[in-house]
């Protein structure tokens, strides 16, 4: 396949860096090649014509074994991309053709590109108290303020079913599954991450009645590799819980809690309530007038999980809440080619 001169052929090595390009199942090879080779003969009555159902990316970085891409799960109506590996063994062949205007396209293995449309991806939500250890030094935390917390808490998770809620005191942590889907499948887009926003705000208002309390939080997504897991894990002997959480978006809490702490520091940014990764704040859902004015203030720190460097954005909650769009989640981004 793939025998015409027009055709570019890259190398698992060799697929371009920092372009648009495709990700397209192995089985539309042959009805692809076919199609381009009738458009390039000039076949009488042959068109081009679109061919499989592709799913835009973008190439972030090749290691031997891997390639790290940006997946844009929805074009349409958010900017949602998601940090992807496509290990080499799922690799297939990279086909271009510039001069009929073809973007490469990356042939992958059918179960791979079924797999990151149907499983499971995470949002995490890191909320921390502001000077926790000056209450517990004057001893002003007494028992009752720390249950009461703990029942305000209660009463909030009982309104948000879908997210999970583990709290350590002055610490809480949130957790929430959500789907891409695809478009023959039962399993549908269900990305809200705009719930979070409006969630951090409700436990600041529950920290700040109950304990006199400020807090800041920390919030990511992206690719949890517990596949089709529920948010935690629960032992039948009850004294085990596991978060069932690995991967980027998890790490990435603690990374950007130590990135700003250290750039509050050293006088880079000021202090805000709310931190967000870039990944996760350019995919809310924001007024058309706040985005063309916006200019975000941006960070960058370092994931265990990546070769690349990473950005968080500090912003304020309040302003967020006034410039979110609390609309129906839009379709999944693949769609025929």
């Amino acid at each position: 396949m793939f025998e015409n001169p027009n055709f570019e052929h890259y190398t698992f090595e060799e697929i371009p860096l920092e372009r648009d390009i495709f990700i397209i199942s192995e089985k539309w090879m042959q009805p692809y090649d076919e199609m381009m080779r009738r458009f390039f003969n000039r076949v009488p009555g042959s068109e081009y014509e679109n061919v499989g159902f592709i799913s835009w990316a973008s190439i972030k970085s090749i290691s031997p074994l891997s390639l790290e891409l940006c997946w844009f799960a929805d074009i349409n109506k958010r900017h949602h991309q998601i940090s992807v590996t496509l290990p080499r063994s799922e690799f297939v062949a990279c086909i271009g053709c510039w001069s009929a205007s073809e973007r490469p396209r990356i042939f992958v293995k059918d179960s791979w590109l079924d797999h990151i449309h149907l499983r499971n991806y995470s949002i995490f939500g890191l909320i921390d108290a502001i000077g926790i250890r000056q209450r517990i030094a004057d001893g002003s935390l007494t028992m009752e303020l720390l249950l009461n917390l703990r029942l305000r808490i209660d009463e909030l998770a009982s309104r948000y079913l879908n997210v999970s809620f583990i709290s350590f005191g002055d610490s809480l942590l949130l957790k929430s599954n959500w789907t891409v889907g695809m478009f023959d499948s039962d399993v549908k887009y269900t990305y809200d991450p705009e719930i979070f926003i409006l969630l951090f705000k409700e436990v600041a208002v529950i920290y700040q009645e109950v304990l006199g309390m400020n807090v800041y939080g920390v919030i990511t997504q992206g690719d949890n590799h517990y596949y089709g897991s529920p948010h935690i894990h629960h032992s039948e002997s009850g004294n085990h819980i596991c978060m069932n959480c690995l991967g980027m978006p998890f790490e990435r809490l603690f990374a950007i809690d130590e990135a700003a702490r250290s750039a509050i520091r050293n006088n880079i940014h000021q202090r805000s309530d709310l931190y967000l990764d870039e990944e996760y704040f350019i995919s809310l859902h924001l007024s058309y007038e706040f985005r063309k004015s916006y200019s975000p203030v941006r960070s960058s720190y370092k994931s265990k999980m990546s070769d690349l460097s990473k950005e968080y954005i500090p912003i304020s909650c309040e302003e967020l809440i006034a410039h979110i769009q609390l609309n129906d989640p839009p379709n999944p981004v693949s769609r025929s080619s």
